[in-house]
């Protein structure tokens, strides 16, 4: 198997990422006091949502650094399945995670949903299950992604939920380590 000198989907989501957030907050109304509002045709309205909003929240990010914060899991995650899924289920993968974390999320929370943590989370958990069944590679390269992924979540989503301060998105990220977790059992055997 000989991955791809060009991560296309990867490098295609994380400009659409950018290019979303820098359109977003160069419209934004400024106030001048405290955070400016999110663009709410985009953003999933937990009370209310609109069809398209299932899938448009997750491009939309309150900051730079909530944007930044997605990417640095989203990317590395991303590049690992590309390579062994290829471009195309990527961009699916990408979507289908989208519409499940906010579908999941409407039913166990109705608040709003903005960002990409929860497919972060997906990407995550299906980049450790698909290395892990990459029988070709030596068990310390297999193990690597699942490692990472569980330093992730022990630092991120567990250590804060046990000192009584669950992250915010700790539900959209929960639907979506579940959701990556079972897109990785059904493609455990896929690769290009």
């Amino acid at each position: 198997m000989k991955p791809r000198l060009w991560p296309i989907a990867t490098v295609s989501l994380t400009l659409a990422l950018v290019v979303a957030f820098a359109l977003d907050t160069a419209t934004r109304v400024r106030r001048g006091i405290g955070p400016e509002p999110l663009p709410a045709l985009w953003v999933f309205d937990g009370a209310n949502p609109k069809p398209w909003q299932f899938v448009t929240y997750a491009f939309v990010h309150a900051f730079r650094t909530h944007l930044s914060g997605n990417l640095m899991l989203l990317l590395p995650a991303s590049l690992l399945c590309e390579w062994r899924l290829g471009a195309a289920r990527v961009v699916g993968c990408f979507f289908g995670f989208a519409f499940t974390v906010s579908t999941g999320f409407w039913l166990l929370d109705w608040r709003d949903l903005y960002g990409a943590s929860g497919v972060g989370s997906a990407f995550g958990v299906l980049a450790a299950a698909l290395w892990l069944s990459a029988r070709e590679f030596p068990v310390w390269i297999r193990g690597t992604p699942a490692v990472l992924a569980l330093l992730y979540f022990g630092v991120f989503e567990l250590w804060p939920a046990i000192q009584g301060r669950p992250s915010a998105g700790h539900v959209a990220h929960a639907v979506g380590a579940v959701a990556g977790g079972a897109v990785g059992w059904l493609l455990r055997d896929t690769h290009r």
